[in-house]
């Protein structure tokens, strides 16, 4: 089985034990989201077209917090259809995935400052073996401050090192994220920007590449614990001047949820830093 495949496994099956032990005297929550949609990409190392392709997502967390001090273990997936090795070699990655550990102290309240450490599985190493996935480290610091009742600003700064071909292909730097939160009734919205440079490295050494994301996502209470979600995101890779990839996605889905009722977590892994990765090889 593949570590994409035992991954997957692994994080529904903690995320369904950690729902299971809420019936117990603890402070456990969390959720686990599914949806489907339609992404567009373009590579101009390729044809400069637009393909577009059905795609998936997986993504949750559990979470708990004692006296002012909160932990979380979350994951996300994402994959889309594909005609094999031909497509990642020449249009856009196939699939990438986070799995990370956060933890911090809440101030007061409406703040929170910590930190974030985790995984990106992404494709690499060679383009002719699609299926061959590597990973690669991320870490930083993280901060959440409640403005107004329902509204919230967040934040990421981090260092990731996902390395797909040594000396060849590969994502090596800074990244960061900012976001806005917005809950009202039933009703949250959320609007995303992330960016990442790797100064020395990219689709060959001493290259440099960067991408920059938005995304806009919504969630509306069904019922009590289960969420009709949506989401709309634009990503543009640059590498080195040279070559340029978009990757654009659509997606709806359903979430459920459990422990805290309203509970909101908007400080999640991202896999950015490793698809970033999968794209210098595709653009090299």
């Amino acid at each position: 089985m593949s570590t994409y495949k035992i991954l997957t496994a692994a994080s529904v099956m903690a995320l369904f034990g950690a729902a299971a032990s809420a019936e117990m005297p603890m402070n456990v929550y969390g959720d686990i989201g599914f949806a489907i949609g339609r992404d567009h990409v373009l590579s101009t190392d390729d044809d400069g077209e637009k393909y577009g392709v059905s795609s998936r997502s997986l993504q949750g967390y559990v979470g708990t917090d004692y006296s002012g001090w909160r932990g979380t273990l979350d994951f996300a997936i994402m994959g889309r259809d594909d005609g094999g090795e031909t497509y990642f070699d020449s249009f856009a990655p196939n699939k990438a995935a986070a799995l990370g550990l956060h933890a911090g102290r809440e101030i007061g309240e409406k703040a929170y400052v910590g930190i974030f450490a985790g995984k990106n599985w992404f494709q690499g190493d060679d383009a002719g073996t699609y299926n061959s996935y590597v990973n690669g480290t991320l870490y930083g610091l993280e901060a959440e401050a409640e403005l107004l009742p329902g509204a919230a600003i967040y934040g990421q700064y981090g260092y990731a090192d996902m390395v797909g071909d040594e000396n060849d292909t590969a994502f090596k730097g800074h990244f960061g994220k900012v976001g806005m939160s917005m809950q009202r009734d039933r009703l949250l919205m959320r609007l995303e920007g992330e960016w990442g440079r790797s100064p020395n490295i990219f689709e060959d050494e001493d290259d440099w590449g960067e991408y920059t994301k938005i995304a806009l996502g919504g969630e509306y209470e069904l019922r009590p614990n289960l969420f009709a979600t949506a989401q709309i995101s634009h990503m543009e890779i640059t590498a080195n001047s040279e070559d340029d990839g978009e990757d654009n996605s659509i997606q709806l889905g359903l979430k459920m949820s459990f422990g805290k009722p309203g509970q909101v977590n908007n400080l999640r892994t991202p896999y950015t830093p490793g698809l970033a990765a999968a794209w210098a090889e595709v653009l090299d």
